[in-house]
This record gives C-alpha cells, structure tokens and sequence, in this order.
C-alpha cells in the first residue's frame, strides 16, 4: 500500500501542539481582514489545495482547524440530505467560503464513490454560527479536564450542532460540569451537555466457516465470539487480519491469543495475535484513565492451516437500516460475489452524514448516517478511554465486534476500508479509523489491505 503522512507546518497551524495534543487558538478576525487576509490564511488556502489533491493526510480536527485558518468564521461542516451544511459566523464571507471548499468537499467525497461515474458536486447550504471553529476549538482544549468529573463519558466539537457536546451519565455530573465550564470562562452557550451512556464493548451466526476467510466472518477465541475485520498485510508481521483488541484475551498489549474460524477447536485454529498496542496514560489522556486511539489488534495466520483473502469481504444477501436492529446473516459462498477493497489509502477523517456500512456475525450487513466524528468517550465497565472515535446510527450487537466498516461504491461490488467496529449503545455503533489503528501499528504504510 502506498501511503504518506505529512506533519503540517507550525506555521500554518499554531494551535497544534501534536495530533491528539491542542491547545487550541482564537481565530478573531481584525477588522478589515476579510478584505485583505493575512498571510497565514493565504498559506492555509495553499495547503487546503495540498490536502484536496491528497497530499496531506489530515484527522477531522486537523482539518476543520485548516479551513478555520483559511476561512475566517467558519463553524463546521456536514452532509445533511445531499447538501452541503456550512456554519459561517460571518454570511458575507459565503463566497470565499463556497471556492476554497468546494475542492476540499470534493476529496472528502471521494471515498465509497464509483470513480468512473460522473461527480456532482453538492449544493451548499450556508446556516448562521454562533462561534468560530478556533473559538470551538480553544475551548475544547481548555477542558480537557472535564473527564476528572466522576460520571462524564465523552467529549466532542459537534459540527453538525457549532457547539462543544459533553455526555454526562448522571444529574449530578451534569451540575459538576456546569461549575466547571464556568471555572474556565468557557461560555455556557458554546455546550450542550446531554445524557449519554459509556457505549459497551460488543464481545459475547456469516457463522459457518469458509476457508480461505474472508471480512465479515465469525471468529472465535477461548472467551467469546467476534468478527473478523479485513484481511491485511503487515509490512513486518506478514499476512493476517484485523479486528477488536477487547476480543484478544487481555485488552491492549500482545499475549500471544489463539484465533479460531468459525469454532474452537484444533483444526479451525487460524491464527494467533501478534501486535496489539498497550494503551497509555499522561499526555493527552484524561486522570484515571487508560488511552488509545483504536480498539484494534492483528491476528497473525497461521500459513499451514490459512491465510485468508487480502482484499475481499462477504457479501450477505441483504443490508439493512434503521428501524431493523439487525439482518439476513446469509452469504453468497461464491468467489466472484465478495465485496472487493477499492481504496489503496486509509482516510484520516470522515464528514459527518454520509452514508456508512457495518458487518458482523450477529447482525449482519447494517448501514446507517455517521452521525457523530471524532469523539473522545469513556467506555462502559472499566477505565479505558479511546480518542477520536466515530459512530454512525445502525443497530449492532456483542459478537459484531472486530467487524469490518466501510463505504459502498453505489450498487458495484467495491467498497473503501474505513475501519473496525468495536461496540455501541442501542441503535448507535461506535468503530475506530483503520488509519488511527496503522498508526499505532507502525505508521505508514504499515499495513495493506489489497
């Protein structure tokens, strides 16, 4: 797989203090600057350019905070029935808004698209903001402490509300919270504190087996059912595949966990964990917790018994949506009938609403909007805390864990690897990014899925 990842200029992003580590910075504008920008916003609008042509590779934050650079007032970003949501703090600035996005909207929607059909490029709709991203993001640093509130479980800049989202379990985290923002002076008016519960790890039949495996499948350790995510190359570890870290034996750190497809038992072995990256604490990881930025492990194969097939994905029968909370688990046992991996780049971020798809062994082929992008959250039964986590509004249930995510191109067979499924609410499937999880893996171009 070819892959680059570029670190963006201090210069053009002062507010970074590294990938997960922001500090945030005020974007106000000085009057007359919408006339004459400054230099630092005409060196955004190049690197917007670099990023459009896909020379940068960008998580979502990093590049909202570069369109804020180069669009003075801009809010956030988001699909929302076929158009185009833009918040703008300032609607004279629409226009220049409309030409340095539109480039960058286009790369956001090249993935899960058939590129031989014709683009056509969204309408805009430009909606009043109250705040600017810089503003937003300046604030979402200064509370970062706001996970030492027992009963807090998430945060968020939610660009499809221009506001900071924090998820509290309980009434009395939610007064805790409101003390603590004015604390910090951030305004109350700038976020929404909902109720929200810690989405659970989904451990507990695509359940027959079917050698070479392929994505979607079951798969089984000595303590539970899971699915098996994409098959992969690792540039040292060779051939295997992905899935959840909590399905491993012991979450976070390599312990050598046997694998089996689709039962335990001797013969069915496929292969054996061989990297799964402990999570860590200090740094940009809340008090009491232990962090990382993916719930995903490879799963070495065992070359005498399998080595899967790199690039391919079952195909039910059937995909569902919301209201159904689960689908037909039957497939098309044929070679030519697989879902074939498309993309050779691993996307950094996703925009929030478009359309996204799940499978698992226990509810089958799922899809649904990608409602919330780049959230930290706590989760359920333990001290972990995974960043920049995404979540899109499809049934799942314990067993889909591991899972492959992925965007269809239209109606054909190909399809863009965007992630690993690892766990949810009701009606609410939380996953992390492949990139995040290459990253922890060794970084570029460590793995290939095609």
């Amino acid at each position: 797989m070819t892959y680059r990842r570029c670190i963006l200029p201090l210069l053009l992003l002062p507010c970074f203090t590294g990938i997960a580590g922001l500090t945030g910075c005020s974007a106000e504008e000085e009057e007359g600057s919408s006339s004459s920008p400054p230099e630092s916003a005409e060196l955004s609008v190049d690197a917007l350019r670099d990023f459009a042509w896909g020379e940068v590779a960008m998580n979502a934050d990093e590049q909202f905070a570069m369109i804020a650079e180069a669009v003075p007032g801009f809010g956030g970003l988001y699909l929302d029935q076929g158009q185009a949501v833009v918040f703008l703090t300032d609607l004279d600035a629409v226009e220049k808004a409309k030409v340095v996005l539109e480039p960058v909207l286009a790369r956001m929607l090249s993935l899960g698209r058939d590129p031989s059909a014709p683009f056509e490029m969204p309408e805009f709709r430009f909606e009043q903001g109250q705040y600017d991203w810089g503003s937003l993001f300046g604030w979402y640093g200064e509370i970062g402490g706001v996970f030492s509130v027992p009963g807090v479980v998430l945060r968020d800049i939610d660009e499809t509300k221009n506001r900071i989202r924090i998820g509290v379990g309980t009434e009395d985290a939610r007064r805790q919270v409101e003390k603590f923002l004015v604390a910090r002076d951030v305004p109350a008016a700038a976020c929404v504190i909902e109720d929200v519960k810690a989405p659970q790890f989904t451990a507990d039949s695509l359940r027959d087996q079917w050698w070479p495996p392929v994505g979607g499948q079951q798969i089984r350790t000595e303590t539970g059912y899971c699915s098996l995510g994409w098959n992969a190359n690792h540039f040292v570890l060779g051939r295997g595949f992905l899935t959840a870290s909590h399905c491993t034996s012991v979450q976070g750190g390599t312990e050598g966990t046997v694998f089996y497809q689709p039962v335990v038992f001797p013969m069915f072995a496929v292969g054996v964990e061989a990297h799964d990256a402990p999570y860590y604490s200090g740094f940009d990881c809340p008090p009491g917790r232990r962090c990382r930025r993916s719930d995903v492990a490879f799963i070495k194969y065992n070359a005498i018994t399998t080595t899967g097939r790199l690039g391919k994905m079952a195909m039910p029968l059937a995909r569902c949506q919301a209201p159904a909370t689960s689908c037909s688990l039957e497939i098309i046992k044929s070679e030519s009938l697989l879902y074939q991996v498309a993309n050779t780049t691993l996307p950094s971020a996703l925009l929030a609403g478009i359309d996204v798809d799940r499978m698992g062994r226990t509810t089958g082929q799922m899809h649904g909007p990608l409602t919330y992008t780049c959230i930290d959250t706590d989760v359920a039964g333990g001290n972990f805390h995974l960043k920049c986590q995404y979540v899109i509004a499809t049934g799942n249930a314990p067993g889909d864990s591991g899972g492959p995510v992925f965007l269809r191109h239209g109606t054909t067979s190909n399809v863009d690897a965007v992630g690993i499924h690892w766990g949810g609410l009701e009606g609410l499937a939380y996953f992390s990014l492949l990139w995040e999880a290459e990253n922890e893996m060794g970084g570029s171009g460590a793995l290939s899925l095609r």
